[in-house]
Order: structure tokens, then sequence, then C-alpha cells
């Protein structure tokens, strides 16, 4: 009976912590696309969130500054508009938020 206990008990943790993963995603992603023009590019399950923005945009700097450690991986294209739109591309690693 204690194994079926830890494992209700295992279950919740990791629901719970699949619940702020999304939430963490949501914001970071409303952050990326409402003020800086950028793209979260990664679904909410990937540990490490791919950016993708304008070499003119500030995101970097304003997510250097909320704390977040951007790594660079290179430069790409986007397709915005019918335009091919030359990006920056990052890679974000989100800690485990699991207890």
């Amino acid at each position: 009976m204690r194994a079926a206990v830890n494992y209700e008990q295992e279950l919740k943790a990791k629901e719970a912590a699949i619940a702020k993963r999304r939430e963490l995603w949501n914001a970071i992603n409303h952050f990326v696309r409402t003020n800086n023009k950028g793209w979260l590019v990664s679904p909410p399950t990937d540990m490490s969130l791919r950016i993708e923005c304008q070499p003119s945009s500030e995101l970097p700097d304003l997510l250097a500054d909320k704390g977040f450690d951007l790594q660079p991986l290179g430069t790409g294209t986007r397709i915005e508009g019918g335009k091919f739109v030359p990006v920056l591309i990052y890679r974000l690693h989100i800690p485990s938020l699991r207890k």
C-alpha cells in the first residue's frame, strides 16, 4: 500500500511540475511575441527553448535583464508576410521545476 501512496505522490508532483512548466512557457511566449517581436519556436515540453528574433531586437538584452541565460546558436531566416527575414537564434535552458 505504501508503494501506491508514493506513486500517487510522484504522479501529483509530476503533474504540478508540468503545469508550472506550461505556465512559465506561456509567460515567456507572451513576453517574446507581444513586446519584442520575437518567436518562441519550441514546444512547452522541451527543456531547452529556441527563441528567434530580428538582429535589431532588444529581446536578448531584455531576457538577460530578467535573469535568463541565453546561448547564441547562430542565424537563420524566417518568412514573414511573404518576405525573408534574417533572425538570430538563441537557446534558453529552463531548469527542472520539480522540488
